[in-house]
């Protein structure tokens, strides 16, 4: 970033004086990092939101039938 940034923060030194280029090189550099924030937090937010819809079943897959241990223990919590 250095070969880009400087001459462009030196230019608006010289121009309006040493607060605007410090003022200006925050914020390019805040605008950075909210881009790159929120770049990284897409890729996670799709990922979460993948993991968390369920895969829709096909019809012609028959569906097994419950695990014995699973009907022993509604009956327990019922009970």
């Amino acid at each position: 970033t250095t070969p880009f940034g400087a001459p462009f923060i030196g230019w608006v030194s010289e121009s309006w004086g040493a607060r605007w280029g410090l003022a200006t090189g925050g914020g390019l550099t805040l605008l950075a990092a909210s881009a790159m924030i929120l770049f990284v937090r897409k890729d996670r937010i799709e990922e979460t939101l993948r993991n968390l819809v369920p895969l829709r079943s096909r019809r012609d897959v028959p569906i097994p039938e419950e695990a014995p241990l699973l009907e022993a223990a509604r009956e327990q919590v019922a009970s």
